[in-house]
């Protein structure tokens, strides 16, 4: 979230967008799981860990939506049944 005290550096100026852009977001923030729209949460590789997810943390939308599918049923995990 924006410091409050910040000013927009956009105030008054149009926003550029694109439909290409607008149809990612979207597909981001409604992933199909378990019969659910899900927004993707945020995720951060822990290197010092060693802890790596997915694709970097840069995967497409389809190939989280496959790979929380993939995890669910190695471990037996039903997503129809789950909460968001």
């Amino acid at each position: 979230m924006q410091n409050a005290k910040c000013k927009n550096q956009n105030e008054g100026k149009p926003t550029e967008t694109s439909k290409a852009l607008e149809d990612l977001f979207y597909r981001y923030t409604h992933l199909p799981l378990g019969g659910k729209e899900i927004v993707c949460p945020y995720w951060m590789n822990n290197l010092k860990e060693g802890i790596y997810g997915p694709f970097g943390g840069k995967g497409l939308p389809e190939q989280i939506v496959q790979a929380t599918q993939d995890a669910a049923r190695q471990r037996e995990r039903n997503l129809t049944t789950m909460s968001e």
